[in-house]
């Protein structure tokens, strides 16, 4: 049986799912089997916008909490929203007396996010996806040396497929998403993604390490990857760098748009200033003609 985190860590669970009826009930129950042991303090599954029975199937199984989004707007989208419920529940900074409890709180909520089509987790599969981040920076200085995400590793009927940093089954401090979501530009450069998300977090957060965390593929997602489908599948690398040059994109238009709304408070403020000074001269010129009036 797997031991509980040490004092103050909790672990939470978000599973995004779309259309997964056929393995939703499964991954919930098997997740469930890990809260028993006491390794997860929620389990949240979000239907994006999923138009079978994911979520009817996603609560009976167990689930603490099921968001369900009307339209499906991708994984990348699905994700935030189980972000902002986590931010807003155990996060919140005016729960907190001072700001170092807060950071200490934030630090030690772990996300553990899986794949809705995943099979056979064990206890020990996410034992060794947060162990990493149960150490914590002494200083605030040497916080980037730290550990900040963990990537779990994938088999397929037995057979090892990869250490890539693709996959979906990960572990993220939610002061590291919290510090993303502050930043107005990065988190929606992470929504805009899609099904980019993973790309889109190994770009934004820093320090990550695998695991060798071994989860089995589901009958689902074994037909859409082939044995060494990493690596060998160019389509993998052209999502991956396409992921990246829309990020980038996103983040140059973002800060277009801040460079012309500087530009024009600057024009506004020199238009201003101009009036300003126009006033200024008629009124000293009125006053220059009472006195020789006088």
């Amino acid at each position: 049986m797997a031991k509980k985190w040490p004092k103050g860590f909790q672990v939470v669970a978000v599973v995004p799912a779309w259309n997964e009826a056929e393995s939703i009930k499964q991954v919930v129950e098997e997740l469930r089997e890990c809260k028993r042991q006491g390794l997860l303090a929620e389990i949240v599954v979000v239907s994006d916008g999923s138009t079978d029975k994911t979520a009817e199937l996603a609560k009976k199984a167990g689930a603490d909490k099921v968001i369900t989004l009307k339209e499906n707007q991708g994984k990348a989208m699905a994700y935030a929203k189980a972000v902002e419920y986590f931010s807003n529940k155990y996060a919140l900074r005016q729960n907190f007396k001072t700001a170092d409890r807060w950071m200490q709180k934030m630090d030690k909520t772990i996300v553990v996010s899986i794949d809705a089509d995943i099979k056979n987790i064990k206890p020990e599969h996410i034992a060794k996806l947060v162990k990493p981040l149960l150490k914590l920076p002494s200083k605030e200085k040497t916080r980037r040396k730290w550990v900040n995400m963990v990537i779990g590793t994938r088999v397929r009927s037995g057979e090892l497929l990869s250490y890539s940093p693709f996959n979906g089954e990960r572990a993220i401090r939610l002061r590291s998403l919290q510090a993303l979501k502050r930043n107005k530009k990065k988190w929606d450069a992470i929504c805009s993604t899609g099904y980019g998300l993973e790309t889109a977090l190994n770009t934004f957060i820093p320090k990550a390490e695998f695991a060798n965390a071994k989860f089995t593929l589901g009958r689902k997602a074994e037909a859409k990857h082939k044995p060494g489908y990493i690596g060998k599948d160019l389509r993998i690398i052209e999502s991956y760098l396409e992921t990246r040059k829309q990020i980038a994109t996103r983040l140059r238009n973002v800060k277009r748009n801040i460079k012309e709304k500087k530009s024009k408070r600057e024009w506004l403020y020199h238009m201003r200033m101009q009036e300003k000074q126009a006033r200024e001269l008629a009124k000293l010129k009125s006053q220059n003609q009472r006195k020789k009036r006088r």
